[in-house]
């Protein structure tokens, strides 16, 4: 299956994608309206940047920049993209560790500096400014240039971490490939409230404006959590959803939930 992610960064379209070959694409401004179509060519494993994309014709030549290993990116399969509050953007790959960019020059941070597995799932900069890089073996912290590590042997409900959200209210929330909890200071807190996300690979999660957390899960469909009166609700191919597999769950400015799954 072809993936490939996309996000506003630096005020520019950046892609991450694996075996994208002549693919359309539906290019939107930031208001969300239809922009053009374009067709792009086979780039294995590559990083692309969109640098033309909020010119007025339609007609124009689309113009790409691509970022490899030779550009110093650390490894060429990039599963996650965020950026800091100092507007350098991470991107997390797989089993090359993370790499940071400034806008000059990419920085590798990996196993050798403390990070606790190579392939990064997931990156999110906390309110304080703290770095979690949800991996392959478990979390880690980057905080002021110190690392801190969390396994199984430290509460993780499972040692392959696909995502991290903070909420509204600030809560740390940490989606594994068996069940959630919670990260609060230094402590792992299980989640244990609902029996389904005890036990679901996490793929992905999203806080809503309505004060939810929607949990997209391999098996389970979505999971619907209301922070303010606690209750669950859950959608899943039995009541509508096209699939049991959800990539990832978003949001638009009015508030509808946009849901990415395997198959639709």
């Amino acid at each position: 299956m072809n993936k490939f992610k996309t996000i506003f960064l630096r005020n520019l379209l950046w892609i991450c994608e694996k075996f994208l070959c002549y693919r359309p694409v539906r290019f939107l401004k930031p208001d969300s309206t239809f922009y053009g179509l374009v067709k792009l060519k086979y780039f294995s494993y590559s990083l692309l940047l969109l640098t033309s994309l909020l010119s007025s014709s339609f007609a124009q030549n689309y113009n790409f920049r691509n970022f490899t290993i030779e550009d110093g990116l650390a490894q060429s399969q990039v599963l996650t993209m965020c950026q800091d509050k100092n507007v350098n953007i991470w991107f997390g790959t797989n089993n090359g560790g993370a790499s940071k960019y400034d806008g000059n020059k990419f920085t590798t941070f990996n196993d050798n500096d403390s990070l606790i597995n190579n392939v990064v799932y997931s990156i999110t900069e906390l309110k304080n400014g703290a770095l979690l890089f949800g991996t392959g073996g478990g979390l880690s912290v980057l905080q002021e240039k110190k690392v801190t590590n969390y396994t199984d042997e430290n509460g993780l409900p499972h040692n392959r971490v696909f995502k991290t959200l903070q909420d509204k209210k600030g809560t740390v929330w940490v989606g594994t490939g068996k069940g959630l909890c919670q990260l609060s200071g230094n402590k792992i807190i299980p989640f244990l409230d609902d029996t389904l996300l005890n036990k679901a690979d996490i793929l992905c999660m999203h806080a809503d404006k309505a004060n939810n957390i929607w949990f997209g899960t391999i098996t389970f469909g979505i999971i619907k959590y209301n922070l303010d009166t606690k209750k669950f609700k859950y959608f899943n191919e039995t009541n509508g959803l096209q699939s049991n597999f959800i990539w990832t769950i978003n949001e638009d400015h009015q508030g509808n939930i946009a849901v990415g799954g395997n198959p639709g």
